[in-house]
């Protein structure tokens, strides 16, 4: 348990170590006008519009096979099932205060579950580092339509809107379910045949699909940078929001990986599969969703409250995602 404790303390701090550079670079170029905001806005729009549907479509397509893995709906579902128990704590502590403060609740429910979450897992399972990115990417099958129509409307719209379903309907909501309709359908068998047997048509389509994956692999420097932009830009103010960070902190860096383990710890899945277990503690413990800025700077909202609460409940979790898994492991 202690060496256990030791190497995620140090993946982890490592992680966020980087967030933390790249926050004061790309802060240090919006406040010395390098990076003008609208520069930063336009970053934003790119990344959300372009950059992250091709990645969110181009890892689909690639990345899900469901014949090899035939218990991967586990995964979505538990996304779903995690975030639906986050979505409630969170409004139970903020129930008197909506919808003035619907936008803390993405903040305790949706949460950083690839781009912190990959990292981490590269040091920690070397060996097993490949099945570990494959449950990281049907995790965020499952988090991501959410994230992207529930969670960006709680994010972006003004406590007296009353809303559109077309409201819901981002691109990286259209490249899942696109993405999603060309594998189980058959498209995809169509065109993954070897490139000797291909005409001119596949080809195109192939080469297509590779300028896609191109793109979508600039999305994670750009999300951070853009990320970094915004918190680093922002004058950083909590006290303001002491009593709303303390609520949505306690919901997600406390209650949902509490319940986490809990609930493995009852079905007792370490039993047949030890990694995805750990995954899912790790998951649970994470800190709020980077993309929750990128909805804000695309879409609008409360940048500086947000920014500042984001801020700071990725400094905690530093600290409480290593003692979650060392808690985990020390329960095996």
């Amino acid at each position: 348990m202690p060496e256990s404790f030791v190497l995620t303390f140090g993946t982890t701090f490592l992680s966020m170590l980087k967030i933390l550079f790249i926050i004061l670079i790309a802060g240090g170029c919006v406040r010395k006008n390098i990076i003008t905001r609208d520069h930063l806005a336009g970053l934003s729009t790119a990344t959300v519009d372009v950059f992250l549907p091709c990645l969110i479509f181009t890892n689909i397509l690639y990345g899900l096979h469901p014949n090899e893995f035939q218990i991967w709906w586990v995964l979505p579902i538990a996304a779903v099932v995690m975030t639906v128990v986050g979505f409630a704590m969170t409004a139970l502590f903020f129930f008197r205060e909506l919808p003035e403060k619907m936008n803390m609740l993405p903040i305790g429910f949706i949460h950083n579950s690839g781009y912190l979450v990959l990292p981490i897992g590269a040091v920690l399972f070397k060996d097993q580092f490949e099945l570990f990115s494959v449950y990281v990417f049907l995790f965020i099958l499952g988090q991501n339509p959410i994230m992207w129509s529930v969670g960006k409307y709680l994010t972006t719209a003004e406590p007296s809107e009353k809303g559109s379903w077309k409201d819901l309907v981002t691109p990286p909501l259209i490249s899942i379910l696109l993405a999603l309709v060309i594998i189980f359908t058959g498209v995809r068998d169509l065109i993954a045949v070897p490139e000797a047997e291909m005409d001119f048509l596949l080809k195109l389509i192939n080469g297509l699909l590779d300028a896609m994956k191109l793109l979508g692999e600039a999305t994670v420097p750009l999300a951070l940078f853009v990320l970094g932009g915004m918190l680093g830009g922002i004058s950083f103010k909590i006290r303001p929001y002491i009593w709303d960070a303390v609520r949505v902190m306690t919901v997600k860096l406390v209650l949902i990986p509490l319940v986490t383990i809990l609930t493995l710890s009852y079905l007792k899945v370490v039993e047949s599969y030890s990694l995805m277990a750990v995954f899912l503690v790790i998951q649970g413990a994470a800190a709020p969703a980077a993309a929750i800025m990128l909805q804000i700077k695309r879409y609008g909202g409360d940048e500086q409250k947000v920014g500042s609460i984001l801020l700071v409940s990725y400094g905690f979790c530093m600290i409480t995602l290593p003692i979650w898994v060392a808690v985990w492991e020390g329960m095996k």
